[in-house]
Parts: C-alpha cells; structure tokens; sequence
C-alpha cells in the first residue's frame, strides 16, 4: 500500500488502476477460451487483487478513481461475456 504525505490513497489507487488495466489486457488475450477460463481468472485472480483494500481506502479517495477503476470492472464483463463496446454495463 502506497500513501502520500498527506496520508491520502491517492498513489495507491493510481498504480492499482495501473496494475487493473495491465491484467485486464490478459483478460482480453484469454478471450478464445472457454468462458469459465476468463471468469475464473477474474474473479480468483483480477478481483481479489483490486479489492483487498477496499475497507482501508475506501471512504478516503478521490471519487474519480473509483470510478475509473468501476469503468475497468464493466471492460471485464464486456470482455468475458463478447458484448459490445457500446453496450454500458451496469451492476
């Protein structure tokens, strides 16, 4: 966990946004597999990596990274489940 001199998450948030999108790309290169596979990689993997957090920084982060880091969660569900760019997923 990364925190700055203000004791802020906003480092934190920014390398994890980094880190998510780096292994949503190995989502998006698993697509040929069946589609359990890319599941399983993101909820035993992907997730876990992204939430386990939550509970520390959660309340005391810019909103805008959240939001990012929800636009990376509905990437994910396009690229597991084939549905197409301009579909907007909502959870």
């Amino acid at each position: 966990m990364t925190v700055d001199e203000k004791l802020t998450w906003t480092p934190h948030m920014l390398e994890l946004k980094k880190s998510f999108a780096k292994k949503l790309g190995i989502l998006k290169k698993s697509r040929f597999l069946p589609r359990n596979v890319p599941l399983d990689l993101y909820f035993k993997i992907i997730v876990p990596s992204v939430t386990y957090g939550l509970v520390l920084w959660g309340s005391g982060c810019n909103s805008d990274l959240f939001q990012y880091l929800e636009r990376l969660h509905c990437r994910a569900a396009r690229v597991i489940f084939s549905l197409p760019k301009d579909m907007t997923v909502l959870f």
